[in-house]
């Protein structure tokens, strides 16, 4: 039994008329797709226009395994293939599908297919081009194949479906038995390609309400998606280019845009001479009708999908594609690339990009994981898309694969280099991976493209803080409020005026603030953190239990009244709260390891601490070790079993912190020195270590709480000559 589940699709190419360019696009088309997919066994393309063959023409360069005494015209195809069918169908009327099965089995259609040199490309010729070729067409009844076996063609889409991942059908013009074969019962997506002339167009759309109503009908469960290809756009005629496309009919409300049932096929009589029914409003309310929607707008379609007449393509049968890069939106393999992408992307040609991506955003926020096969897709279909590498970048960035994130990225902004979200996503990516200096490259990068964009300077400022230029960032702000006056951006300002050590500036903001908002608990929550700046504790807690008690499972208070509790040396207390916010919020145990780690080493738990440590060091995947993780475990590690012991650890925290030496973060790296040095039991060089530190006056604060807690200093922090360093 075949599978219901088509994991391939089946797209039929139809024109009512010859002469459309119908062969040239399926041949483009499926070249974009063999490019682009090498899974199962990519692409088949088959001539079934037996009448007037000549698919196999556009790849007469590319045919491979054909042994040299023999032409490929002699190779057998397509008829010979269903002659075969029927020789070895049983006589019983009604063949059912397990004896379909059988069938295809004993009559197998890959001997019947040729090979090409295009990588993922194969063909299914009409037929083997004797004498006799005509009469085996001509002769061949296909009613009675259907009658023999109703279920034949369907079994047979989705067993070449099944197969190759795309399989392209080049039909038989006009109404025919093939025609209706190729257009109702194979397909799951119908190109209608026309020229736009009254013949081609009312043909063509007759055609499409027939396959489509024959498929509502039917028990085959396919949906049939239908999209129009205009072709052979003369482009120097703008005029007359807008009046077939638009239409000039006066009368724009028209039975005639009524679904189009009046319009007779054949007689011309219901029509003004002075009027055109563009093809835009006549296919915009045949699949309104069709697909019983509440609208149908093929606007955007239209604007990007058409197949302009270049006269060079007249002679000979060539594939721009394989000839062109594609990179000018104005040649005919641009032309050719973007309509292949919204053939694969949409369901309908009245869907847009827009729509699309829309969903895919919605779905990747609720259900990452499930959406990256997805995305995985689309990527493929489309690889020279730098927004579906955008998306897929969200989704490594959402699973936590930060790597594989700013790679998308990065090809996202090769293929559009001004692409701001990008930028900005890989600079928010490289802050995470602890990387400022590149993330200021790419926001700097996305100022200079759009001066306005406020996302980029509040990025810009907050990097800037961190890099402690404070009156750049303080800049960067005023800047986002001349841009967006209702920008609010006191807590930010707080912020960079509180680590610039401007206390005073930052209390009269936030005083300002709290005098119309006396409840604001983010702004309780930044004076709290001000106050233990300026090492005012017990002020710090009095504010912090007025915000929690106004919201008392806040995570970020917890932290916070656990950061003052620490300062205190009430480390059960502090451990507590920190614990609790975890529980709160279970993502914030990654987050704050290391934090955890050092409570419980200031309460004697090395074996505790040591877990917490290796867990912040985990979390950081190929990263560089931060050195002070590495500081910590070497500490907890030498108070566990000794220093001697701890040698290894010792060795390669010291390593890290020397290379800290001669970057913005001497004073940590000497401070860090320096506990290591008391570790191992050597007062004199941890003293002059720890001085050295202390006058790195940037950092002045920072090790005085470092020191007053670090458990390297248990046995010196009474000394005289230490409390004189750390006074």
């Amino acid at each position: 039994m075949v599978s219901q589940r088509i994991l391939g699709q089946v797209i039929t190419f139809y024109s009512y008329k010859g002469g459309t360019g119908r062969s040239m696009a399926l041949a483009n088309v499926a070249c974009v797709l063999a490019k682009r997919y090498s899974r199962k066994n990519g692409v088949l393309v088959i001539d079934w226009d037996l009448d007037a063959p000549g698919l196999h023409r556009y790849f007469r360069d590319y045919f491979r395994d054909v042994p040299d005494s023999q032409s490929v015209d002699t190779l057998p195809g397509l008829i010979e293939f269903f002659y075969e069918i029927c020789e070895s169908l049983p006589d019983s009327q009604g063949v059912d599908e397990n004896k379909l099965d059988d069938l295809f089995e004993k009559v197998k259609i890959e001997d019947f297919i040729t090979s090409t040199n295009i990588s993922n490309l194969h063909l299914l010729k009409a037929g083997c081009f004797d004498e006799n070729y005509s009469k085996r067409v001509s002769s061949f009844h296909w009613g009675e194949l259907f009658d023999r076996a109703p279920t034949f063609f369907q079994t047979l889409a989705l067993r070449l479906a099944r197969k190759f991942e795309f399989v392209l059908i080049d039909s038989r013009t006009g109404f025919t038995d093939i025609s209706g074969i190729c257009t109702s019962l194979m397909p799951d997506k119908l190109v209608i390609v026309f020229t736009p002339n009254r013949q081609n167009l009312l043909g063509a759309m007759a055609q499409v309400r027939q396959a489509t109503e024959y498929r509502v009908n039917s028990d085959d469960l396919r949906p049939l998606a239908v999209f129009p290809l205009a072709s052979r756009i003369e482009i120097s005629e703008r005029e007359l280019h807008r009046r077939w496309r638009f239409g000039t009919s006066t009368d724009p409300h028209s039975t005639h845009y009524d679904g189009f049932t009046q319009l007779p096929l054949f007689d011309d009589d219901d029509f003004r001479l002075d009027d055109i029914y563009g093809y835009q409003p006549m296919f915009e309310a045949l699949l309104g009708d069709v697909y019983k929607l509440p609208g149908c707008d093929l606007g955007e379609y239209f604007d990007a999908v058409q197949i302009q007449h270049v006269p060079s393509y007249a002679y000979g049968e060539e594939i721009a594609v394989l000839l062109e890069s594609g990179d000018d939106r104005f040649s005919l393999a641009r032309s050719y690339i973007e309509f292949t992408d919204r053939l694969v992307q949409l369901q309908g040609p009245w869907e847009s990009k827009e729509e699309i991506i829309e969903k895919f955003v919605n779905q990747m926020i609720q259900r990452p994981a499930e959406m990256l096969p997805k995305i995985e897709r689309l990527v493929a279909e489309v690889p020279d898309d730098a927004h579906a590498r955008f998306l897929r970048s969200d989704i490594h960035t959402r699973l936590g694969d930060y790597q594989k994130a700013i790679s998308d990225l990065d090809d996202a902004i090769r293929l559009k280099p001004d692409y701001e979200e990008a930028l900005l996503a890989r600079a928010e990516l490289y802050l995470k991976r602890n990387d400022p200096e590149k993330a200021f490259v790419d926001v700097n990068r996305c100022i200079e493209i759009g001066p306005s964009n406020v996302r980029a300077r509040l990025l810009r400022s907050q990097i800037l803080m961190q890099s402690k230029r404070y009156e750049e960032a303080l800049s960067d702000l005023n800047a986002i409020t001349a841009l967006d006056p209702d920008a609010e951006l006191s807590g930010l300002k707080v912020t960079i005026l509180a680590d610039a050590k401007r206390y005073k500036e930052a209390i009269e903001l936030l005083d300002n603030v709290l005098a119309h908002a006396p409840n604001n608990v983010d702004y309780l929550e930044q004076k709290a953190r001000i106050s233990i700046l300026q090492r005012r504790f017990g002020e710090a807690l009095g504010l912090l239990g007025r915000a929690l008690a106004l919201r008392p499972d806040n995570p970020s208070l917890l932290i916070g009244r656990s950061e003052t509790l620490r300062r205190l040396s009430r480390y059960e207390e502090a451990l507590t709260d920190l614990e609790r916010a975890i529980d709160l919020e279970p993502a914030l145990r990654e987050q704050h390891s290391n934090e955890r780690g050092l409570l419980l080493s200031y309460l004697g738990k090395y074996d505790e601490a040591l877990e917490c440590y290796r867990s912040a060091l985990a979390s950081l995947e190929n990263l560089r070790p931060p050195a002070y993780v590495l500081y910590n475990i070497a500490v907890a590690t030498a108070k566990l079993k000794g220093s001697r012991a701890a040698k290894p650890e010792i060795s390669k925290a010291r390593e890290a912190l020397q290379s800290l030496l001669e970057s913005g973060e001497r004073g940590a790296g000497l401070y860090g020195l320096a506990g290591l040095a008391a570790i191992e039991g050597d007062d004199e060089k941890a003293l002059t270590l720890l001085r050295q530190a202390m006058d790195d006056r940037t950092m002045h604060e920072e090790i005085v709480s470092w020191a007053e807690h670090d458990t390297p200093w248990t046995e010196l922090r009474n000394t005289e000559r230490f409390l004189s360093i750390v006074k």
